[in-house]
């Protein structure tokens, strides 16, 4: 019997030996893992919120909340909250690295991580023009109104729950013309919720819609098939029975959607200004007041090349209601629309006329409600921003902005606190709407989550 113990003795000691590095090793490698984990998650966050000690916290049942931090000292004094969040953009998923103070009132600053937006539109979500605009600034955050911010807590969907929604008829439309058609979402709340959408396009140097022009038989796309304004019909139904732009379903790449039955139009457009129009619908009133109403003006001191220059713009319930771009004539009664418009003033042969440009840029800017957001290049003065303007708009928008400074904007009209909400106001990305508010919605989210944390604290 003594001769089989001694083996078995050393078999077991082995094996136990065996057992204690197999532990040791997987205790290494998770170590190893967590390093790596948490490197990473500093570096997104690199530049927003550093600290010696970041804590996880628990993130269950917060389907949109993909990680959370607890950011420390070295003492284990909370600095703040690190939070990546996960939202719907316009070209899929997005995911937002956010940092909040140790109150969760106050932004320390965001980082836009992995997306698939748009090259040089929804991407520029990514750039310091951009982000920089969240550095310590009050939380919620609020784009023209819009802060995607609903009831239900971990609610990644952007629902735009009947609660939210002020009672009113509500617009948003494209800043230009598009193949001849500018397109706009009007939409009606009544008790709280949609009850009637209209989604159509002017049709550019005619009285006539897109949609009229469908019905009566004059604008056919295929010889079979649904007609425009039939499509129209169908994506406007879709709306009133999902309350919420995000919740239809089309693919980001093409515009285009097989979830509603006879519609092969590109319905992008649609998704987008209709969650512009919802976004208005909870700035606590109908349109968010921007600036003072009343009219202002502003000219340049003296003539250049035979002109004056001048932009008037009128406020009405505080927002742009009507532009007006033109200049005097020097030694005459005349300005330079009206010899445009009789013809006297012809720059070329082809394309469209001084008035017909000055006119698509008071449009952008009544777009737009800020001559900051209008796109040109500044060493140049001209735009490929806007259909058919190739005139030098840079004094437009400088005396637009000058016209503006006495209208009550702070910081020169280029940010202005939103006083429905109580919530610092940012611009979004010109042409990027969708991809702006969908970062704009990711740090509200992380508020929300962070502001739930600071108040367990207490």
């Amino acid at each position: 019997m003594k001769q089989w113990i001694k083996p078995l003795l050393s078999l077991l000691a082995v094996a136990a030996i065996s057992v204690a590095l197999l532990f040791g090793m997987d205790a290494i490698t998770r170590n190893v893992i967590e390093k790596q984990e948490l490197q990473a998650v500093q570096e997104a966050f690199s530049g927003v919120i550093s600290g010696e000690k970041w804590e996880t916290v628990d993130t269950a049942g917060a389907a949109d909340i993909k990680a959370a931090y607890r950011v420390l000292d070295k003492d284990g004094a909370l600095l703040g909250y690190a939070v990546t969040t996960l939202v719907k953009g316009y070209g899929g998923d997005m995911e937002v690295h956010t940092a909040l103070s140790a109150d969760a009132t106050r932004f320390l600053g965001l980082r836009v991580g992995s997306n698939q937006e748009t090259q040089g539109y929804g991407s520029r979500v990514t750039e310091e023009a951009f982000y920089s605009q969240f550095n310590s600034l009050s939380a919620p955050a609020s784009l023209d109104g819009y802060t995607g911010m609903d009831s239900g807590a971990g609610n990644s969907g952007g629902s735009s729950s009947s609660g939210e929604m002020k009672d009113g008829s509500y617009r948003a439309e494209q800043a230009e013309y598009v193949q001849g058609y500018k397109y706009f979402v009007e939409i009606t709340v009544q008790g709280g919720r949609i009850t009637a959408v209209n989604w159509d396009a002017n049709k550019e140097g005619s009285d006539l819609t897109k949609k009229a022009e469908s019905e009566a038989g004059n604008y056919v796309m295929t010889e079979d098939g649904p007609l425009w304004h039939e499509q129209a019909k169908t994506m406007e139904d879709a709306l009133i029975e999902t309350q919420d732009p995000a919740a239809l379903v089309y693919d980001a790449d093409t515009g285009k959607t097989d979830a509603y039955t006879g519609v092969s139009v590109d319905v992008s457009e649609f998704v987008k200004l209709a969650e512009e129009a919802v976004g208005q619908t909870k700035s606590g009133s109908e349109n968010t007041a921007l600036w003072k109403d009343g009219t202002y003006r502003a000219e340049q001191a003296e003539y250049v090349q035979g002109y004056q220059y001048f932009v008037e713009i009128t406020v009405t319930d505080g927002r742009i209601s009507a532009v007006n771009w033109d200049a005097n004539k020097e030694g005459s009664d005349l300005t330079k629309k009206v010899e445009s418009k009789a013809g006297d003033y012809v720059m070329t042969e082809d394309g469209p006329l001084w008035h017909e440009q000055a006119k698509t840029m008071e449009d952008a800017l009544i777009a737009l409600q800020n001559p900051a957001r209008l796109v040109y290049d500044a060493d140049t003065g001209k735009t490929d921003a806007y259909t058919g303007v190739s005139v030098d708009v840079s004094e437009f928008v400088k005396l637009a902005g000058k016209a503006l400074e006495t209208a009550g904007a702070a910081d020169s009209g280029d940010k202005v606190e939103n006083a429905a909400s109580g919530s610092g106001e940012v611009d979004g990305v010109t042409g990027a709407t969708v991809s702006s508010k969908a970062v704009v919605k990711a740090a509200n989210r992380a508020y929300e989550f962070a502001a739930g944390l600071a108040k367990e604290s207490k």
